[in-house]
């Protein structure tokens, strides 16, 4: 047990003993996306990041996200020596620079996972639709897997399996669900996007089936943990690691329970000196994330 004054308070803190470190290394974008839930603001420089990674790993296995990671080239060096095995990103910084995706398999990732709404996809992007597709394309000859990420809406919720044919359709081999999500940083109206309880129920019964009818090796079926427990009990294995076995670092060092719930009032730790301490009386959210009960239907 530790006590450190920490905002003109003295609380009570302790190691971090999960399994996971989420490190968000970058706050710095290419484009504005109408529906992005980014919350947080700085950049680590790459030898800081590296150090930092290198740390770390001595006591957890490390994840690596951010914004749009590869506007920094350097970043790759941590890639190389972290467990993070994918990387995320819009697709632009790969326009007249397609040898980008080499040195992304030399760093050890396997996996590249590029935004793409389908529908949805004009609506809050920036990134051209034509030019995403043509880019899919090309990586997957390179031998690399691709990831889609699609935002779910009330617009789209029921077009599961048409995402997933399009996406066999376009070469990639994953598709990652998120749920779209209400946060002052978005440019959309709430309730033209926001899924109901009928429409949550729909989504996680489509979900099932696409999971049980397409083969893993052409296409794996996932989705983000932000649309937390599955209630109609189709998605049983779900289990949220926030706080007990995951936690989120910012570049300014400070701890959050997951990369959704990066604010003030969410803040549970910081990092010092080579340790990560959390709040002794945090109210653990292994089965529902905070920010994913205040926002269930």
């Amino acid at each position: 047990m530790y006590s450190f004054f920490v905002g003109g308070f003295m609380k009570k803190y302790k190691e971090y003993k999960g399994e996971f470190v989420k490190i968000m290394i970058c706050s710095k974008c290419n484009t504005k996306c109408k529906h992005c839930y980014i919350n947080y603001n700085g950049d680590f420089k790459p030898d800081e990041l590296l150090d930092l990674v290198k740390t770390l790993k001595k006591k957890y296995k490390v994840r690596l996200n951010g914004t749009e990671p590869l506007m920094n080239e350097d970043y790759l060096k941590s890639f190389k020596i972290s467990d993070e095995e994918l990387v995320l990103t819009n697709g632009l910084i790969f326009k007249n620079n397609l040898d980008l995706v080499d040195k992304i398999i030399n760093s050890g990732i396997k996996r590249i996972c590029i935004s793409y709404h389908f529908s949805l996809h004009n609506q809050i992007s920036t990134v051209k639709k034509d030019y995403l597709e043509e880019l899919i394309s090309k990586i997957r000859e390179k031998g690399i897997d691709v990831e889609l990420m699609c935002t779910v809406s009330k617009i789209n919720y029921d077009k599961i399996f048409e995402f997933c044919e399009k996406t066999i359709e376009l070469k990639a081999n994953y598709i990652y669900f998120i749920e779209y999500m209400d946060v002052a940083k978005n440019k959309l109206n709430k309730n033209e996007y926001t899924l109901n309880k009928e429409e949550r129920k729909v989504f996680f019964e489509l979900l099932n089936k696409a999971r049980k009818k397409y083969d893993k090796k052409t296409l794996m079926v996932t989705r983000c943990g932000n649309f937390n427990r599955d209630s109609y009990k189709y998605d049983k294995n779900f289990n949220c690691p926030a706080y007990n076995n995951l936690v989120v670092m910012t570049p300014d060092y400070k701890i959050y329970p997951c990369n959704f719930m990066i604010s003030k009032e969410n803040e549970i730790g910081f990092y010092k000196d080579g340790i990560i301490y959390v709040l002794d009386d945090y109210c653990s959210c292994s089965n529902e994330c905070l920010y994913c009960k205040k926002n269930m239907i």
